[in-house]
């Protein structure tokens, strides 16, 4: 079992202990790939916010195109990415995803 430098037990239960080993093997084994793909993501605007291609995302107003970027962070998918398919500048997504903006719009997590 794993120890801490005081001796005490990293993991409190057996679970916790098998989910880090999982992590470990997926970031170890180079045949495991988790990254969303383009079309995964073009997927996910269409289906959950009837975007027919992510550039009409720029269209929105204001609120609603930044609420549907922070589901979209929330997703996982990766700012950079993000930027790139919708055309919307980093600086931007790069805002909304920090914890100062997400904290001033309660409404977007709600």
């Amino acid at each position: 079992m794993l120890r801490g430098i005081n001796r005490q037990d990293i993991f409190e239960e057996q679970e916790d202990y098998q989910q880090f080993l999982i992590r470990l093997q997926n970031l170890v084994d180079p045949t495991t790939d988790d990254r969303l793909t383009d079309d995964d993501i073009r997927h996910y605007l269409r289906c959950h916010w009837h975007l027919e291609h992510p550039t009409d995302l720029q269209k929105k107003e204001k609120t609603d195109r930044d609420e549907i970027l922070v589901e979209a962070i929330l997703y996982g998918v990766p700012l950079r990415q993000l930027s790139r398919l919708t055309g919307i500048s980093y600086g931007v997504i790069q805002r909304i995803n920090s914890k100062k903006w997400v904290s001033r719009v309660p409404l977007i997590l709600a």
